[in-house]
């Protein structure tokens, strides 16, 4: 298609826009690197899974520190060379990770990462923000699209290598030496960026806890945030327990929902040029609907079809919202992309576990049914904005008389 064909040409060959698009790359392709030998490593190092959990606890609490920390330093040094900064951390600690000797360090290592991938994060996603608003141009689901890609990558292509190499320490070096070129080769062209320190000049009184829009907008990216966790956890064992599928095909649920949601991903800009933003909130949740309805069938091949349609109602969710959290009135691009990713770190990191939990209590179907129920938060929270976008008198006067109670 034409705009397919136009995005690709946008990314891969446009010089001012694929130096930020391989910031996205970077992120998945040294994360997944580094999923690929997570059992090694914690076998090696003599973890159980309650250390583990511990572990991950500590890359999460790191992560959600830094949606505060991301927010200040990106109005003190700018977003360019806070993107720059958080790159190099990232890259850095998962290299550690395969040095670690203990569980201690590990740990420490993984508090570390989640401080510096989270502040990577906010920095990356205001870079974008800031080349959209600059250029009058739409690149965000399509820059998120690199992350899902990379991810695919480094599972498929990382596996193979692994078996090849047979070298873990030598693999993670590879992986880092891709990521440090493609920075050496990037940065001139976004490091200068600064926008969030020109705009904590004009916006020091900014109420960002109190917009309701951005709350809103929370709902939507906590709703997609742990449903996309939850799916890329217990997919493959829901084909299992559930549809009875046969071992060959209990990858295919994540499979299908991952490649559906990269190509989400690269055709959302469009399509929220095409639509509107609030509109493909809305279309996203409910072809997510279908989807999972589609799941509870209890075919294999229906799930299978399902998983596929929910990752590509997800694919533009977190990116729409993120985009929509740089446009409110009153608050700063990297306040509102920092509440974003601080709402979705809860989301994804808390919802397997919640989930696991609800599982494990009844079963996978009921867990499902929970994912079901949020999907339907997120559907009514996207309804509302649109709403309110387009100021319906009606909601207004519901809302004044909620306010007015309260």
């Amino acid at each position: 298609m034409n705009f397919t064909r136009k995005i690709a040409r946008l990314l891969l060959l446009n010089r001012h826009y694929f130096p930020v698009a391989q910031l996205f790359l970077s992120l998945s392709l040294m994360f997944g690197t580094w999923i690929v030998y997570l059992p090694s490593i914690t076998e090696k190092l003599g973890m159980d899974e309650g250390q583990l959990g511990v572990a991950l606890l500590s890359a999460a609490i790191g992560s959600l520190i830094s949606t505060w920390i991301g927010n200040k330093l990106s109005k003190k040094i700018g977003e360019g060379k806070l993107a720059l900064l958080g790159v190099l951390g990232m890259t850095l600690f998962i290299f550690s990770y395969f040095l670690a000797t203990s569980f201690l360090q590990l740990s420490l290592l993984m508090f570390l990462f989640g401080l510096t991938s989270g502040i990577m994060q906010i920095g990356l996603n205001t870079v974008v923000t800031t080349i959209e608003q600059r250029d009058n141009i739409a690149i965000m689901s399509s820059c998120h699209a690199w992350f899902s890609l990379g991810g695919m990558l480094s599972a498929g292509f990382g596996t193979v290598l692994m078996i090849m190499l047979n070298n873990p320490l030598l693999h993670i070096g590879i992986a880092a030496a891709i990521v440090l070129l493609m920075q050496l080769l990037s940065y001139p062209k976004f490091l200068s960026l600064n926008q969030s320190i020109e705009l904590e000049r004009e916006m020091k009184t900014a109420p960002r806890i109190k917009n309701p829009r951005l709350w809103a907008l929370a709902v939507v990216a906590v709703t997609a945030m742990v449903s996309e966790g939850a799916i890329a956890d217990w997919s493959g064992l829901y084909l299992r327990d559930v549809t009875m599928a046969p071992a060959a095909q209990l990858g295919l649920g994540y499979a299908g929902f991952s490649m559906m949601m990269t190509l989400g991903r690269f055709c959302g800009d469009y399509f929220s040029t095409r639509l509107g933003p609030w509109q493909i909130l809305l279309n996203g949740f409910l072809v997510s609907l279908i989807g999972l309805l589609f799941v509870f069938t209890g075919s294999t091949w229906a799930a299978l079809s399902g998983f596929a349609l929910v990752g590509a109602g997800f694919s533009i969710l977190v990116p729409e919202a993120y985009r929509l959290s740089t446009k409110i009135a009153g608050v700063s691009p990297s306040s509102g992309i920092a509440f974003m990713a601080g709402a979705g770190y809860i989301g994804f990191l808390g919802g397997p576990v919640l989930i696991g939990t609800i599982a494990n209590h009844a079963d996978l179907r009921a867990g499902f049914l929970f994912v079901l129920f949020l999907i339907l938060i997120g559907l009514v929270a996207a309804f509302i904005l649109k709403l309110r976008h387009i100021n319906s008198p009606w909601l207004n006067v519901i809302l004044l008389r909620i306010k007015k109670s309260v």
